[in-house]
C-alpha cells in the first residue's frame, strides 16, 4: 500500500482539483492508497500527524426524507476530502490553516478578500463568498446614469468554488477580512 499524502503546495482549481486530489476520485480507491484510521465522531477525536482521519456520516434531509451518506477524510487541520456514500466519489476539497497553495496562481489562505475583489465580485450566501467574472457599470443611455450590473442571478459565476472569511459576514459589509477556508467541489455537493 502507499500512502497517498496531500501535496500542500498544489495549485487549487475550481470544480476540479487541490491538493493533488480531482474530484470524481473514488472512495475506494483513496482507501487502498491511504494510511487511515475511523473515527466515531465528527471531528472531536484528536487529529494524527501523516495519517487520514475518516468519518463516515448517514444524514437524514427532512425536506427530500432521505438519508444521505458522506465519509469526510481529515489531513492534520488542513485538508477536508468529502466522498459522496451514494456514488463513492469525491464531490468536495476544504482547505485551511497550512494549506500553502495558490488559486489563480496569487490567491492563498490567509489573504485578505479585497486582494480578490480587485479581480472577482463577490456574492456572500449561507456564510460563504462565491466569485463573479467582474463587470463594470454600465451607462443608462436613457437616463445618463450608471448602474450597477449587481443581478446576480444572469452573472457568470465561477463554479465550483467558495470562500470563507475571518469575518461571517459579506464582503460588501466589512472590507477587511482574510480569506480562512478555499472550498472547492462539484454540483453534487450542493
Amino acid at each position: 500500500m502507499s500512502n497517498l499524502i496531500p501535496d500542500m503546495n498544489a495549485s487549487i482549481n475550481p470544480g476540479e482539483s487541490a491538493a493533488g486530489f480531482h474530484l470524481g476520485m473514488n472512495y475506494s480507491l483513496f482507501l487502498n492508497k491511504t494510511n487511515h484510521t475511523f473515527i466515531n465522531s465528527f471531528l472531536k477525536d484528536p487529529i494524527l500527524d501523516s495519517i487520514w482521519m475518516i468519518y463516515e456520516q448517514d444524514e437524514f434531509n427532512y425536506v427530500t426524507e432521505k438519508t444521505y451518506k458522506y465519509q469526510y477524510c481529515y489531513w492534520k487541520e488542513s485538508i477536508t476530502l468529502v466522498f459522496s456514500g451514494e456514488n463513492m466519489k469525491l464531490i468536495s476539497i476544504q482547505l485551511y490553516n497550512t494549506y500553502n497553495g495558490k488559486l489563480f496562481k496569487e490567491i492563498e489562505l490567509g489573504d485578505s478578500l479585497e486582494k480578490l475583489a480587485k479581480e472577482y465580485d463577490l456574492s456572500y450566501y449561507a456564510d460563504m463568498h462565491y466569485l463573479y467574472v467582474k463587470e463594470e457599470p454600465t451607462l443608462d443611455l436613457e437616463t445618463g446614469e450608471w448602474k450597477d450590473n449587481l443581478n446576480w442571478e444572469k452573472r457568470n459565476v465561477i463554479e465550483g468554488i467558495a470562500i470563507e472569511s475571518s469575518s461571517l459576514t459579506s464582503y460588501q459589509e466589512l472590507k477587511n477580512q482574510k480569506i480562512t477556508r478555499i472550498h472547492i467541489f462539484t454540483d453534487e455537493f450542493l
